[in-house]
Order: structure tokens, then C-alpha cells, then sequence
């Protein structure tokens, strides 16, 4: 697989703050390492697994900014946000028919 278009750190920061205006809660970025290890997760994934599919990419984001709480809220809203980012950029769509394949 070609390596994909990856979604940068300040594109995560802008999409969560988008987030938090349209749907409330506490804004700003808690620990930028933490933000910084998550969006480096599917990075690795891609480098160290053979065969990974962009949904593994995409899973491995969505894990790490979900898991890891890199803002003070809102973390798992930023981690469907950015796979929704993530797959259309390199030519996938997340629709409900996929996730029958999954």
C-alpha cells in the first residue's frame, strides 16, 4: 500500500475545536504528548505491520485518541472525527454498509 495522507496535528486541534462549539464541553489540548503518540500510532502501524489495510490505520487512530485523553474533553467524539478525516482522504468513505465488513 502507498502511504496515505495522514491528518496533522493542527488539523486535529481545529476539528476538536469545531467539536466542542457545535456540541459543549471543556476545551483545550490537556498533554500535547499524548496528542502527539496518538496521531504517531497508525504511523506505526503502517511502518511496522505487514499488510495493514486503511482500516487498521484508521482503527489505530481512532484507539489512540480515545484511549490516550490527550484533550480535556471530547476525545472520542476528535477520534471519529478524524477517522471520518482520514478515510475520505485516501478515496474511502465511512458508511454504515462498511461497518458490515469490519
Amino acid at each position: 500500500m502507498k502511504e496515505p495522507r495522514w491528518v496533522p496535528d493542527q488539523a486535529v486541534i481545529a476539528i476538536h475545536d469545531e467539536l466542542i462549539a457545535e456540541h459543549e464541553g471543556d476545551s483545550g489540548l490537556r498533554d500535547p504528548g499524548l496528542l502527539a503518540a496518538s496521531l504517531a500510532r497508525p504511523k506505526n502501524v503502517f511502518t511496522y505491520t505487514d499488510n495493514a489495510t486503511l482500516w487498521d490505520l484508521a482503527a489505530a487512530y481512532a484507539f489512540g485518541l480515545a484511549k490516550n485523553h490527550a484533550f480535556v474533553d471530547g476525545n472520542k467524539r476528535i477520534a471519529l472525527a478524524v477517522i471520518d478525516v482520514f478515510l475520505p482522504s485516501t478515496a474511502r468513505r465511512l458508511t454504515p454498509n462498511s461497518w458490515n465488513r469490519c
